[in-house]
């Protein structure tokens, strides 16, 4: 027993490297056995390895011999301790191998371990002297042979466990470089980025964030993600959100407007991804926002380019056909009345050859002001082309056009066009303007070319009856019954 708890006090001292562990077992084994050489062999696939070896058995240390051509590979492969009593009169079942040849062994015990979770081999002793090892022998090197897999199995853990702690090393400064890569990123980054929870609180902003927004860090926390935003563009990313949350997307990206510190409005250009948990859970959200104002500020000229006359500020001619196309379908659509009136001033051609273009530009803009001036917010005016301006009036009858168009006739007439003279001054001239009015109705349908061609027809009429004036389909009839009236009179009376 002493013997036995000095053993386990040496092994359990000792280091947990494998010849370590090895060597105090072949020491006690060939002490306790009288063998004058002991080894042990780990199995390398198909051969056996003497790993520790002490007596005479050691200058066969790291020899390699086949599991299948000695007595140790049989213990091996069958899995049951050998006694071979004497070499030379026993024959093997097998072809002998050089090992026990070379250590001179005429008696040898064989003792196989065993585990699915650590190394495998055998303990052998060796004697030069024939009958050496008895039944006791055997158990005592099953016993070491039992303890020795066991302490192989707690190494081969250790060793698990040292792999362990060295691969979370490995993950932790992975991890906190990543870390610090991502907060340097974050926090340099000149574009605004901010993390935030999935129910849209601010849990992170950087300072170009901050900056955008006009708010200090402290008072950007304070706000939700929706608090910051413009009142109209609230709703934008709620079916998003819930999409995002729902792991049905992984990002997403839109245009919206944020509410600056000073109450003017930022557009941003916001990309959200979502952080995740293993489980594929929702964990947090990132976002990154690049102030895009100056850009819609551009996009916004653009289109005012595209659909604006660049002299008047009115629509121009193309987007006037486009509104009056719209306007047009939805008054069939609905049953409802349009007018459309068509205004040209009089005389223009003798502004510009008296005064020059610059006095015909000044009066065409100040036209387009007193045009709109006369109509209601939602009416539309355009420039439809030189001089010509044209008025679309939604839900309006022809008696209401015709008043719109008068209103505007007398308003010209009485206003003093200020116009830049050839030599600098300013003048003041008068100027008149006549107008041709068409009327869609559910009665009277019209298409978009038929409206524009019966106002420019009563326009015409209107030039040719004199000059400002205002003419519709019911003023066209009652003139061409009155010339029919005048020119009948005569005739009619003389024939009487």
């Amino acid at each position: 027993m002493d013997a036995a708890l000095a053993f386990l006090e040496e092994i359990t001292a000792s280091a947990w490297d494998v010849p370590s562990i090895l060597a105090p077992f072949v020491l006690r084994a060939q002490a306790l056995t009288g063998a004058s050489g002991a080894a042990v062999g780990i199995r390398e696939g198909d051969h056996l390895v003497l790993r520790a070896a002490v007596g005479s058995s050691g200058p066969l240390l790291g020899r390699r011999l086949r599991v299948d051509s000695s007595w140790s590979g049989l213990a091996l492969v069958t899995g049951q301790p050998i006694i071979c009593a004497d070499t030379g009169s026993e024959a093997p079942p097998f072809e002998p191998g050089r090992l026990e040849s070379h250590i001179e062994a005429r008696s040898l015990l064989v003792v196989p371990f065993e585990s699915a979770h650590a190394e495998s081999g055998v303990l052998l002793v060796t004697s030069p002297d024939p009958r050496t090892f008895r039944q006791e022998h055997q158990n005592t090197l099953c016993l070491l042979g039992r303890i020795l897999m066991h302490r192989l199995e707690h190494a081969e853990q250790l060793r698990g466990y040292q792999l362990t702690l060295a691969e979370n090393d490995i993950a932790l400064a992975t991890l906190r470089e990543s870390e610090h890569r991502f907060r340097s990123a974050f926090d340099h980054s000149g574009m605004g980025m901010a993390l935030m929870s999935t129910d849209g609180r601010l849990l992170r902003v950087n300072p170009a964030l901050c900056r955008t927004l006009g708010y200090s860090r402290s008072e950007l926390l304070a706000l939700t993600h929706q608090a910051a935003t413009h009142a109209d563009d609230r709703e934008l990313e709620t079916p998003l959100l819930r999409e995002i949350i729902a792991g049905e997307r992984t990002r997403y990206e839109i245009e919206k407007r944020y509410l600056h510190h000073d109450g003017s409005t930022v557009w941003g250009l916001l990309t959200v991804s979502v952080i995740t948990t293993p489980e594929e859970e929702a964990l947090y959200l990132v976002a990154q926002i690049q102030d895009i104002t100056s850009r819609k500020a551009n996009e916004q000229t653009l289109m005012a380019l595209a659909v604006r006359d660049d002299l008047t500020g009115l629509w121009n001619r193309r987007e006037m056909l486009r509104i009056l196309r719209e306007e047009t379908s939805r008054a069939d659509r609905h049953g409802r009345p349009l007018s459309l009136i068509m205004i040209d001033i009089d005389r223009f051609k003798m502004i510009n050859d008296t005064y020059g273009h610059p006095a015909g530009d000044a009066s065409l803009r100040q036209l387009a002001r007193i045009v709109e001036d006369c109509v209601r917010s939602f009416d539309r005016v355009a420039r439809y082309g030189g001089e010509e301006f044209a008025v679309i009036l939604p839900e309006t009858l022809e008696p209401d056009a015709l008043v719109v168009a008068e209103r505007i006739r007398t308003r010209v007439a009485a206003e003093m066009f200020s116009i830049p003279s050839l030599d600098g001054s300013d003048l003041g001239i008068a100027i008149t303007v006549s107008s041709g009015i068409a009327t869609m109705t559910a009665e009277h349908d019209l298409s978009v070319e038929d409206l524009i061609r019966e106002a420019d027809t009563h326009l015409y009429a209107a030039k040719s009856d004199g000059k400002n004036r205002c003419v519709n389909a019911s003023t066209a009839r009652s003139a061409t019954q009155t010339k029919v009236a005048s020119s009948a009179g005569p005739e009619s009376g003389a024939g009487t």
